[in-house]
């Protein structure tokens, strides 16, 4: 994705490359329990807010999730409003472990697959998750 490339420019293959990108992002904040990252991820607003809440109801002080990874598949970009791309994916969570003083203290299950619709808009250049909907 090189410059002049906007959003509304993003194929398939793009867009699995993004996010791609961003579930690298996602899985280094809950393995590192690093909310901050959450925000490279997520635009303002509600995502961002129910993935910091599920980061800090997961994942207690001193501890992470480890191996939180989702996997798309059968993704489908298509132009979206003016700064968006719509990608249609099947997402698959994997299952994760809880990580604290170098020990495994728990597990978390994965889940899918699911159909989904996700936003990608460039906000200060990056491309973020702007929106998300389950499609039946």
């Amino acid at each position: 994705m090189g410059a002049g490339v906007g959003p509304a420019d993003l194929d398939s293959a793009g867009a699995a490359a993004v996010l791609r990108q961003l579930d690298d992002l996602r899985e280094r904040a809950f393995a590192g329990n690093d909310a901050a990252l959450l925000a490279r991820v997520y635009a303002p607003g509600p995502l961002l807010g129910q993935d910091t809440a599920l980061l800090a109801r997961l994942v207690p002080s001193g501890c992470g999730l480890v191996g939180m990874r989702t996997t798309y598949s059968q993704v489908e970009a298509t132009p979206g409003e003016a700064d968006t791309s719509r990608v249609t994916v099947t997402a698959v969570l994997a299952p994760s472990a809880l990580i604290c003083a170098g020990a495994q203290s728990g597990t978390a299950e994965g889940a899918g697959p699911t159909r989904l619709r996700i936003d990608l808009g460039r906000v200060d250049g990056a491309y973020l998750i702007t929106g998300r909907q389950l499609v039946d």
